[in-house]
């Protein structure tokens, strides 16, 4: 009660003091009020609030911090396969297939759209997105003018250009000379071919790395549409000229680019850093032996400072690259380093193109070996790198080439992958081809260098939803899992060859079943007989029942099915093995060789225990065939120790050429034998 007297009497005096803080706090904000609009309010520590400048973020910006925040699903396909187990593609193969056929889809939309415009008038988006539109076709009957040519070169629309410029000139309309410039850039960087829509991703992915197998030779088209407006440009200005100059060494036309070039010099044109760099590039294509050439390049560089032109990054790829292809190995090492320095002081920065110019002018397949790889990665640990150079694409494939041909090392190999997972470097992976070659290397690595188990972690993240190794790799694996003896991996490696489409590659099926074979179930687990069994006569049904009109058939050898034998009896299977001495007798000609000694005489020991004579006499028969000089002695063996009839010892004998009932003094067939032979 006490208590509670207290806590009313504290109450109220709360309650009586709070008109008058309400008053007291009602007098002060005017107050202040007052003051901000008389301007008289003095902060003790007044500072300057700084309005963050506006930073500019693109439709998918906040996608692609969640998505940074979530780890790669080594498990799930690419976002490019419909997510459904039937229609998830496993091989190379059916991966590039799976993925030119939804945008094959995507392309028929696109031309039934363009040959059927006028059943799609409606308005798809508000405003207009002109690439949801049909495109516009140009025929006489369509009147237009300059600014339609302008529009189709600015949208790098190539073939309309070129056919609205030919139209417009056919009709006599004038066309000025910034127009005709820019087309003649526009066609001179393309070489008169349709460059590839960025619509189409999938397409450039997988066709990016057959381009960049073509050997370097002149594709320029001579006599084309830009020669002719080069020469409709009279008197020919220095932008004119470099256009041209740039586009016949792209496509080295080397001759007449020095020749453009050189008139250009003579006329005292001004020529740019860019036509620079393409005439670097080509100086390989101009002179003979490295010294000529280090010679010309020289010479350029000098014209370049003379014309005080800044070099760019490049100027710096260009020469790397012509050095790089420098036949004097040495040379090339000592030029490339030097650049690169001179180049840093000028303060540009290399990329990874640069890199990858200096990887393959230091680590030549038959030069000595080289350690430049280290210092690049300590260079260039954690950082994050943007497309600057289309060689870029090429440092990370190369880099693991390096480590596994040139350096074997390990260590360095996981300190690429590193540096590809960070940021967007994987982005510069390249295409489909670079990426396989790059998984190619970076896996017969780890296969080589360490322990199986550990190994086969990293191919089940990997494989096959990254990666789908080539039978090349499934090979190495293979020889790795029976140098580690890894057989509890075999069933699982068998299934990813059924699903790569691998168990018509001679090569893979002949060392599987070696491995198999060599399994010894005396120091080894049994429990994997029957598995290895049940393998061995699904590639027999496989190699039994391949169709006569494949180009690619596989034929039995001798090895091969002496192998099967082996792992038949293993698992107590002397049916099947039966099967396999069958056919080594009914048809020899299309076996390549003959089996192992020691699989016939397993075969015949299993036969002897089973007592069955008719097997035996099947092999000793095949075994004097292949001419073995054990048949003497496995025919004796068998003789003693099978219950063998009147007839099949007569054929017996007949195999081996005497009477065998001659080496065992006690048969009970001597006599009747010596009769029928009498």
């Amino acid at each position: 009660m006490a208590n509670s007297g207290r806590y009313n009497i504290f109450g109220a005096k709360v309650v009586k003091l709070l008109p008058l803080l309400s008053r007291r706090i009602s007098t002060s904000l005017l107050n202040r009020r007052s003051e901000l609009s008389e301007g008289r309010v003095q902060h003790k520590n007044e500072r300057e609030v700084s309005i963050v400048p506006k930073i500019e973020r693109g439709p998918t910006d906040i996608l692609k911090v969640l998505a940074s925040t979530v780890g790669r699903d080594y498990t799930a396909a690419h976002y490019r396969y419909h997510d459904d187990p039937y229609l998830i593609p496993i091989s190379n193969l059916s991966k590039r297939s799976f993925a030119l056929s939804k945008e094959s889809g995507r392309k028929s939309a696109k031309w039934i759209r363009q040959q059927h415009s006028n059943l799609f008038e409606h308005h798809v988006a508000e405003p207009p997105i002109q690439a949801f539109y049909p495109t516009p076709v140009f025929t006489d009957e369509v009147d237009f003018d300059e600014s339609v040519l302008n529009t189709l070169i600015n949208d790098s629309h190539l073939t309309d250009a070129m056919k609205v410029y030919e139209m417009l000139q056919n009709k006599g309309k004038e066309i000025t000379r910034e127009s005709k410039q820019s087309l003649l850039e526009l066609i001179a960087y393309y070489n008169e071919v349709e460059p590839l829509d960025e619509e189409w991703i999938e397409e450039r992915w997988y066709k990016t790395g057959i381009l960049g197998k073509e050997r370097q030779k002149n594709t320029w088209k001579e006599n084309g549409l830009a020669e002719k407006i080069f020469k409709e440009l009279d008197p020919a200005d220095s932008k004119a000229y470099c256009a041209i100059i740039r586009g016949r060494a792209k496509y080295y036309q080397a001759e007449k680019a020095w020749h453009l070039f050189r008139e250009a010099q003579a006329k005292s044109l001004t020529i740019d850093i860019e036509t620079y760099n393409a005439m670097i590039r080509i100086v390989n294509f101009s002179r003979e032996n490295s010294e000529l050439r280090w010679q010309l390049l020289q010479d350029l560089l000098s014209e370049i400072v003379e014309s005080r032109l800044k070099p760019n990054l490049n100027t710096l790829n260009s020469i790397l690259e012509t050095v790089s292809m420098m036949g004097n190995i040495r040379q090339s090492k000592s030029l490339s380093l030097a650049t690169l320095a001179e180049f840093k002081s000028l303060g540009i920065e290399p990329s990874l193109a640069s890199y990858y110019y200096l990887l393959i002018s230091h680590c030549k397949d038959r030069g000595p070996v080289s350690s430049i790889l280290v210092d690049i990665l300590n260079e260039i640990k954690g950082k994050s790198f943007t497309i600057l150079d289309p060689k870029d694409t090429f440092f990370f494939v190369t880099a693991m080439d390096i480590c596994r041909n040139h350096l074997q090392d390990l260590d360095l190999a996981h300190m690429v992958n590193t540096l590809l997972h960070v940021g967007n470097n994987y982005d510069l992976i390249g295409d489909s081809y670079k990426e396989s070659v790059y998984y190619r290397h970076f896996l017969a690595l780890k296969c080589s260098l360490e322990p199986f188990d550990t190994f086969m972690d990293f191919y089940n993240k990997l494989v096959p939803n990254i990666y789908t190794p080539e039978p090349q790799i499934m090979e190495e694996i293979l020889k790795s899992l029976e140098l580690h003896e890894g057989y509890e991996y075999i069933s699982q490696l068998w299934s990813d060859m059924i699903i790569f489409d691998q168990t018509y590659r001679a090569t893979l099926v002949s060392l599987l079943l070696s491995i198999m074979s060599n399994y010894s179930p005396t120091t080894q687990p049994s429990k994997y007989l029957k598995n290895f069994a049940d393998i061995a006569w699904k590639i027999w049904d496989t190699i039994e029942t391949q169709s006569e009109e494949k180009e690619k058939k596989i034929t039995w050898t001798g090895q091969m099915l002496g192998n099967i034998i082996i792992i038949s009896l293993k698992a107590d299977l002397i049916d099947k093995a039966f099967m396999v001495i069958k056919k080594l007798l009914q048809s020899p000609l299309d076996i390549l060789g003959v089996p192992d000694i020691n699989a016939l005489r397993l075969f015949v020991e299993y036969a002897i225990k089973e007592d069955n004579g008719v097997i035996c006499l099947a092999c000793i028969q095949y075994i004097s065939d292949a001419g073995f000089p054990e048949t003497v002695e496995l025919a004796t063996t068998v003789f003693e120790k099978v219950k063998l009839d009147v007839i099949q010892v007569g054929r017996l004998s007949n195999i081996v050429g005497f009477n065998v009932a001659e080496k065992s003094p006690n048969s009970k067939y001597g006599e009747s034998l010596n009769t029928t032979t009498q």
